[in-house]
């Protein structure tokens, strides 16, 4: 298994290409060079509209003192003597330095502005990427204890999220489906042992009577008749607990027939025949509707099992009891009887599988504890609901409700 979850994790760092942490971080830097972009663009336009005006000015300014070269020689000279003497004093170097200034302040503008860009930009992305590794520590974590989970190993993953946002969200909800998935697997595990077991014991008992058989030396005719009866019945009784095992977990569901109850329950009384003589039962039917469609198999399972348990933990002298009402396609379905009934503290897990109320007082009692499990699942297949009403030493009754389809 420790191989198996190498070889899956190998798998997962060859593929896993660029982290999440780092298209975060490439993705903001991209939103960020583009902002950055038009904001230096804007301010190199305006800086240089600004510094553009002040020449122009400048120069304006140099044209209103300086002797112009156009125009004629008299109105240059008449221009250039209205000028005041502290003016004509000006050389025009000053101006000429004024406006190179000018040139090299808007020249050192648009450096710092890059530079400013350039230094924004390197740190935006570099907090971008820990900002990014910090909000994705939780999930790093979450991934981390699903790579240590395995079969043996559940409670990794069972701690409770540290934040309370997205990813802690996403983090409760694993740990809710780890949780119902360990059950589940827990569940598997205690059915497929329980399963083993109750398999298991039919084919000792037949492998021990075939084993005696064969230490006789010379075995009569009766001792092969006694061993092959017992093999038959170990071999029919290891059939319909199959049979039962594929109905709990075959996932499929069976088309509706036409049923007739009261021909589907003489047949089932017909094989407890010799019981209920000997307990001196009496048993009795009220039946509203006797034919509708529904699963046939289900429901063979369903009654079989209910009425079975009823003949075989009932008292001597003892009633059963199967009513059955249908209103508007709602079938209610009521096995009751005056048997040794349920204990309180048994009766939640009586649908369990293989779980027998009170053994050691039941041993006698054949059964497999596939019974009553078998009855809730055929239930659930035909979407209706069961409930069950006991009280220890006075009986129980079972209420079964489903939709049925009455026939045209």
């Amino acid at each position: 298994m420790n191989g198996e979850k190498d070889t899956v994790m190998q798998n997962i760092r060859k593929n896993k290409g660029i982290s999440l942490r780092l298209r975060i971080t490439l993705l903001v830097s991209l939103l960020l060079l583009l902002l950055n972009g038009v904001l230096v663009g804007y301010s190199v336009h305006s800086g240089g509209q600004y510094f553009t005006q002040a020449t122009m000015a400048l120069k304006v300014e140099m044209s209103a003192i300086k002797p112009s070269a156009e125009g004629t020689e008299a109105q240059t000279i008449q221009r250039w003597q209205e000028v005041p003497l502290e003016m004509q004093a000006v050389s025009t170097e000053p101006a000429a330095v004024a406006i190179s200034t000018l040139q090299e302040a808007n020249s050192s503008f648009r450096q710092e502005i890059l530079l400013a860009f350039l230094f924004v930009d390197v740190v935006g992305i570099l907090l971008t990427y820990f900002v990014a590794g910090r909000a994705l520590r939780p999930l790093t974590k979450l991934s981390a204890k699903m790579a240590q989970m395995d079969e043996n190993n559940w409670n990794c993953a069972m701690t409770e999220p540290d934040t309370h946002d997205e990813i802690g969200q996403v983090s409760e909800s694993f740990r809710h489906l780890m949780e119902r998935l360990q059950d589940s697997f827990q569940a598997q595990k205690h059915f497929a042992a329980n399963a083993a077991h109750e398999l298991k014991t039919p084919l000792a008992v037949m492998k021990s009577a075939i084993q005696v058989l064969h230490l006789e030396e010379k075995p009569s005719a009766e001792e092969y008749e006694e061993t092959l009866e017992l093999c038959l019945e170990t071999t029919e009784q290891l059939s319909q607990m199959v049979e039962e095992l594929l109905v709990i977990s075959n996932p499929k569901e069976e088309a509706k027939e036409e049923i007739s109850l009261k021909k589907m329950t003489e047949e089932i009384f017909q094989k407890y025949a010799g019981l209920i003589q000997e307990k001196d039962l009496v048993v009795w039917q009220q039946v509203q509707q006797d034919t509708w469609y529904t699963h046939p198999v289900l429901m063979r399972f369903l009654l079989e099992n209910l009425l079975s348990n009823a003949v075989k933990y009932i008292r001597q002298g003892g009633s059963i009891r199967l009513m059955e009402e249908i209103k508007e396609n709602q079938l209610h379905l009521e096995v009751a009887d005056t048997g040794i009934g349920i204990s309180p503290e048994h009766l939640p897990h009586i649908f369990t599988c293989f779980y027998r109320a009170d053994p050691s007082r039941n041993k006698e009692i054949a059964g497999n504890g596939l019974g009553l499990s078998i009855v809730k699942t055929a239930v659930e297949k035909m979407q209706g609901e069961i409930t069950v009403e006991s009280e220890e030493g006075k009986g129980t009754c079972f209420h079964q409700y489903f939709n049925v389809t009455l026939p045209a």
